[in-house]
């Protein structure tokens, strides 16, 4: 007998030859992926953040655990603040594909980054707020995406938009975790005639480009000041990134995907870092945004966006804001490192 069990527990201790196939269970939330999201309407904000603060980031993030294997710095000196309201999302993959739709709105941060082992432009989102609990669990599951659970608001007027989000104002023993907003965005006034919608993610690129490059340099020409062009070039260099990879039909993300050890708080029982794609499948139309925002971001110890992104807390006024109408498939993803098992 105590052969037997010895027999059965050398078998328990070999790693298997092969993935194990995933147990499918009552009331599970996490559906299988690739997802299609139809009727994505995405407001755009460009804000001011601190280059060394996120290098800094995608150093602890990516470089770090992988030891070198993974290596980005930031593309130019802004991040995106980006919300979006996703009428429809399915999963796209039989039998899953018939079990229904949800509505979505999330809000995150879209940093652009540089891929410098592979000389290719990618984007991360360290900060992503999500209303809906299954959105939450399989963008964490599958993709390694930090989807917090939130009350992310989106006025249909676009107006104002707001997150608030569980977390701690000042960390401490007796803290309590409360809802607090952590970002939110408002309309101040009435800028200057709206922008003509293009219908192309291509023509949004020769049209944000253009315009905005022609600006600043009548801004140099009269107050002679080199280093608004510099701004320029940089806060275009991320907007125009994001769009060029919608007009290509393509955007790459990459994510620290990990899971703490049952056993271990100080270890990750697996650890990887992934990428997914979202592939435009549809795009309707778009627009530059005219009108004038106001950004105003919390100071909280559980949302440091100062220490990671360089984004400090205050009222910022976005450099520019577009908006984008279309149809996208979250596709299966790639792990381009993963810790060894």
């Amino acid at each position: 007998m105590s052969h037997q069990f010895g027999r059965l527990a050398d078998r328990r201790r070999r790693r298997p030859a092969s993935r194990p196939s995933y147990v499918e269970r009552g009331g599970e939330m996490v559906t299988r992926h690739p997802f299609d999201a139809y009727r994505v309407r995405m407001t755009v904000f460009a804000l001011d953040s601190g280059e060394a603060r996120v290098d800094a980031l995608c150093e602890r993030t990516f470089a770090l655990p992988s030891r070198g294997a993974e290596d980005y710095v930031q593309v130019g000196g802004h991040v995106l603040l980006v919300f979006a309201r996703i009428r429809e999302i399915r999963s796209s993959h039989a039998p899953d594909d018939a079990l229904g739709v949800a509505g979505e709105r999330e809000c995150g941060l879209w940093v652009p980054l540089l891929d410098r082992n592979r000389r290719r432009a990618t984007w991360t989102i360290p900060y992503l707020y999500v209303d809906q609990p299954a959105a939450a669990m399989g963008g964490r599951e599958i993709f390694g995406y930090p989807k917090q659970i939130a009350d992310v608001r989106i006025a249909d007027d676009a107006s104002r938009f707001s997150v608030k989000a569980p977390c701690i104002r000042r960390f401490g023993t007796t803290a309590r975790m409360q809802r607090h907003e952590v970002l939110s965005a408002r309309r101040t006034g009435t800028g200057d005639a709206p922008s003509a919608p293009f219908t192309t993610a291509a023509s949004a690129v020769e049209h944000l480009v253009d315009g905005r490059v022609g600006h600043v340099l009548r801004l140099a020409a009269r107050a002679a000041l080199p280093a608004h062009l510099l701004r320029a070039a940089r806060d275009v260099q991320a907007a125009a990134m994001f769009l060029a990879q919608v007009a290509y039909g393509r955007i790459p993300v990459v994510q620290l995907k990990q899971f703490r050890d049952v056993t271990d708080p100080r270890v990750a029982c697996y650890q990887a870092i992934t990428e997914t794609c979202h592939d435009v499948l549809a795009f309707r139309e778009g627009a530059l945004v005219t009108d004038p925002y106001e950004i105003d971001v919390q100071s909280l110890d559980g949302q440091p966006f100062e220490r990671d992104l360089g984004l400090v807390s205050g009222r910022h006024t976005p450099d520019l804001a577009f908006w984008l109408d279309f149809d996208m498939r979250i596709q299966a993803g790639t792990a381009l490192w993963e810790a060894a098992r």
